[in-house]
């Protein structure tokens, strides 16, 4: 009688691993994806965009990997 193979468990394993890597990860690769945007300049805001610094005014968006100074 057999019972479970073991590659089952080795595949079982390897799925447990893939969902353990962050979506942070995968949306790294991909600069110029919309992550959000400036709701209210309370009194001014910049982002640093790549070599670019722009100034943000209300409703501005905000992609990954952009650095907001307010």
């Amino acid at each position: 009688m057999k019972t479970k193979s073991p590659y089952a468990c080795l595949a079982a394993m390897a799925m447990s691993a893939l969902l353990c890597i962050p979506n942070e990860i995968a949306a790294a690769d991909t600069p110029g994806q919309r992550a959000g945007e400036v709701s209210r300049v309370i009194p001014a805001v910049n982002i640093a965009r790549g070599s670019k610094t722009i100034s943000a005014s209300a409703k501005t968006v905000v992609d990954w990997q952009d650095v907001v100074n307010t």
